[in-house]
């Protein structure tokens, strides 16, 4: 499991920064044709954004592994991964408001992004005609936060399960 795991991690980490190197190379080869490559701080913004989406890739990656790895098999996982983002995700933003900044769907867009995500969070008071609202900042460092945490939980169960099943 710790190989695979590991391997996991490599060719995730490498597909990201393959990927965001092509990112980086189209931008600079638009910039240099059709813009300026002048303003201060844009390749520093860039490189840090391609380091946030590899991380995000890498995540998304173990968070993937672990799921499979809980259901035993790929497509369940796939299918679990499509109903949280399709249903239950916004089951519970419409029904639990106050756990928005706790969801994976509102977390990993936000773990990649520099600038942080503004949701509008409702509370209702009685009577229900009076309803406040907040707004809710999320940052990339909290996304990334919480997609690592939601990640690492999952894929420590799966191992533990492993084992027992498995291994036993």
């Amino acid at each position: 499991m710790a190989v695979q795991l590991t391997v996991l991690v490599a060719l995730t980490a490498l597909l990201g920064a393959v990927a965001e190197a092509f990112w980086l190379a189209a931008a600079q080869l638009l910039a240099t044709t059709r813009g300026t490559t002048a303003p201060h701080g844009l390749w520093g913004e860039l490189i840090g954004s391609a380091g946030r989406t590899a991380l995000l890739v890498v995540l998304v990656g173990l968070l993937g592994f672990g799921v499979a790895n809980l259901l035993r098999n790929t497509a369940p996982a796939f299918g679990v991964g499509f109903g949280h983002v399709a249903v239950v995700g916004n089951a519970l933003r419409v029904l639990r408001p106050r756990w928005q900044e706790w969801l994976i769907t509102a977390n990993a867009p936000v773990a990649s992004r520099r600038a942080p995500a503004v949701h509008q969070r409702h509370r209702r008071r009685r009577p229900r005609r009076l309803q406040t609202s907040r707004q809710l900042h999320l940052t990339n460092f909290h996304g990334g936060l919480v997609l690592a945490g939601v990640t690492a939980v999952i894929v420590l169960v799966g191992v533990a399960l492993f084992s027992r099943r498995d291994l036993d």
